[in-house]
């Protein structure tokens, strides 16, 4: 089910038969180097992309995926992480790419889509997105997009001297 797209990207949700590009980019070390997640085998992926397939969008007080896909061909090519709190008032955002398509524009189309989707479906006042402080491709997609950088977290204890960066985009002011 397609959620909304432009002229090179698709959000939809993701499925069972995304599974071999899903894991192709999740276990890309490149790609993983600043996210969280671990490894899942086929089958939990499977388990997964068939709880992303039927779960509610957005899903109040827990995380939810989205697919990213280019519009011509439906082909999976990454994925938008999206936490709205339990009040429905804030959300976080978190994206991941593939390595392939990294670079040309696709991940600045996909935040600006799902941001909007956010903004147009929900009553969520302002969206977060925390990164790495070594990512700096991150930090240029986001302030590229005109998200102003609102804070530093860290050093986390759970991962010894990391630092995060806190991005803030606010909902737009009705005329």
């Amino acid at each position: 089910m397609t959620i909304c797209q432009d002229h090179q990207v698709r959000l939809r949700r993701l499925t069972p038969r995304d599974l071999a590009a899903f894991q192709a980019y999740r276990q890309d070390p490149v790609v993983a180097e600043f996210q969280g997640w671990t490894d899942m085998t086929d089958a939990q992926c499977l388990r997964f992309l068939t709880d992303m397939q039927t779960g509610p969008l957005p899903k109040p007080g827990g995380w939810c995926q989205i697919g990213i896909a280019q519009t011509h061909d439906d082909q999976l090519i990454g994925d938008c992480g999206l936490h709205v709190n339990a009040q429905g008032t804030e959300a976080e955002l978190g994206i991941t790419l593939s390595r392939t398509r990294q670079g040309r524009g696709l991940g600045f189309a996909a935040v600006q889509l799902v941001v909007n989707w956010i903004f147009a479906q929900t009553d969520v006042a302002k969206v977060v997105a925390i990164t790495d402080a070594r990512n700096r491709r991150a930090q240029a997609l986001l302030q590229h997009l005109g998200w102003p950088r609102v804070g530093t977290l860290g050093p986390d204890v759970e991962i010894v001297g990391l630092t995060e960066y806190v991005f803030e985009m606010s909902r737009p002011s009705q005329p």
